[in-house]
C-alpha cells in the first residue's frame, strides 16, 4: 500500500499519530474553514470542515468519499482507504464505527468553542487592558478550537481496538462524574488498577484529561 502524505518517512505505529507538520496543516485547514461559522449551527460547522478536508485531499493528489469507512469522510490513495475521519465529540459510537473500517489510519476531529483563560487578579489597569485586548484578538483569530483524537491503526490489532473502547469509556465516566478519582473510575468500569493508571496517564499525556492535585485521590477532569 502506498502511504499517504502524512505518513511518509515514518514507521507505522499502533496509533494514528500525525507528525507535527501534518497535524498543524490538518488543524489549520479545518480552523480556517469553520472560523466564519463560529456563530452558526453545528451542521454548518461540520460541513465546512468536510469541504476543507476534501480540498486537502485533492491538494495531496488523493481522492475522497463522504460517509465511507465509518467516517464522515475517507481519504484514498490509489483506491486504498488510508484516512477515515469523523467530525464530532470523542464518543463511543464514533470510535466503534471507525474501528470497524478498513482505513489504515483513523481519527476524530472535534470542534468546540475556544476557552478563554482567566486573567490574573493582580494585574495593573494598563496590563489588564492589554491582556483583554490580546484575548479578544485571539478569540477573533480562532473562535473555535479544533481537536484531533487519534485511534488505533488498522494494523494495530484487536487488543489496541479494545483499548480504544476502554479509553472512551473512561472519558464517558469523567464526563458523567467530573472530579472522580482513579479509584472511582476503576470500580465503575471494573478495570484493574494497573490498567486504569496506564490509560489515565495516556489520556493525560495527550491533554484529553487533567488531574487537580498529585495524590491518588485527586479528581480527574476533561480539558
Amino acid at each position: 500500500m502506498h502511504k499517504p502524505w502524512f505518513l511518509r518517512s515514518k514507521k507505522m505505529g499502533d496509533y494514528s499519530h500525525l507528525r507535527r507538520r501534518e497535524f498543524n496543516e490538518l488543524r489549520e485547514v479545518v480552523s480556517e474553514a469553520v472560523r466564519r461559522y463560529a456563530n452558526s449551527n453545528w451542521k454548518k460547522q461540520r460541513d465546512a470542515a468536510l469541504v476543507a478536508l476534501a480540498r486537502l485531499a485533492r491538494k495531496h493528489n488523493c481522492t475522497y468519499q463522504f460517509d465511507a469507512e465509518g467516517g464522515h469522510i475517507c481519504i484514498y490513495k490509489k483506491a486504498d482507504p488510508v484516512f477515515a475521519l469523523r467530525i464530532g465529540a470523542y464518543a463511543r459510537h464514533r470510535v466503534e464505527d471507525l474501528l470497524k473500517s478498513n482505513a489504515l489510519y483513523r481519527g476524530i476531529i472535534d470542534i468546540v468553542p475556544a476557552t478563554q483563560l482567566p486573567l490574573p487578579k493582580d494585574l495593573s489597569p494598563g496590563d489588564r487592558e492589554h491582556a483583554l485586548h490580546k484575548r479578544e484578538v485571539m478569540r477573533e483569530l480562532e473562535p473555535l478550537k479544533v481537536l484531533y483524537f487519534l485511534l488505533p491503526t488498522r494494523k494495530a490489532g484487536k487488543w489496541k481496538n479494545k483499548e480504544a473502547i476502554d479509553l472512551v469509556d473512561i472519558i464517558g465516566c469523567v464526563k458523567e462524574h467530573p472530579g472522580c478519582s482513579g479509584r472511582d473510575i476503576q470500580h465503575v468500569l471494573n478495570m484493574s488498577p494497573n490498567k486504569t493508571v496506564r490509560l489515565l496517564r495516556w489520556l493525560k499525556a495527550r491533554r484529553i484529561l487533567h488531574r487537580r492535585g498529585a495524590s491518588k485521590s485527586s479528581g480527574w477532569y476533561l480539558n
